[in-house]
């Protein structure tokens, strides 16, 4: 039986064969150690007892401020879909950990091949606009289209 977290792994997001859902509670102690391992290097590099000193003080400035200008969201939510999560943390079959993202992200559509809305051929995306009107430049009919929608020139599709 799978669990909740495996199960959305295996159906909203693009996962690899032999992938494991890591818990949500590992996956926060994952970017905490994350942070914390850089702010250590940052303190230990500039040898500044002062860095030392405005780490910690910096930490209940931010929840002050958060409080007083009720920003409540917490940092965990910024840039997340409404839906839910836009990455998941899974540890790989070899054993490395790596974020595996939404099927429908940006992130994913970017780093894939397309179906081009005007010739129906499949196409790798090259640019972020390719990615967002799903309109390929490989032909002048194409890069016709893909110029007239995002209101540039065509001179600047062609290589």
């Amino acid at each position: 039986m799978l669990s909740d977290r495996q199960y959305k792994l295996e159906t909203e997001y693009k996962f690899k064969k032999g992938d494991q859902a890591k818990s949500v509670f590992f996956q926060k102690i994952y970017g905490i150690s994350i942070a914390l391992f850089i702010f250590l290097i940052i303190i230990f590099v500039s040898g500044e007892p002062a860095v030392v000193v405005l780490i910690p003080l910096a930490i209940p400035s931010i929840y002050i401020y958060r409080t007083i200008f009720k920003r409540n969201e917490s940092w965990g939510d910024r840039g997340r879909r409404e839906s839910h999560e836009t990455a998941i943390l899974v540890k790989t079959k070899d054993g490395s950990y790596e974020y595996r993202f939404r099927k429908d992200s940006f992130i994913v559509l970017f780093n894939s091949s397309s179906k081009c809305k005007v010739c129906k051929q499949k196409f790798k995306t090259e640019s972020s606009l390719e990615c967002y009107f799903q309109v390929c430049t490989k032909n002048e009919e194409c890069i016709e289209s893909l110029a007239k929608i995002s209101g540039d020139k065509p001179s600047d599709f062609r290589p």
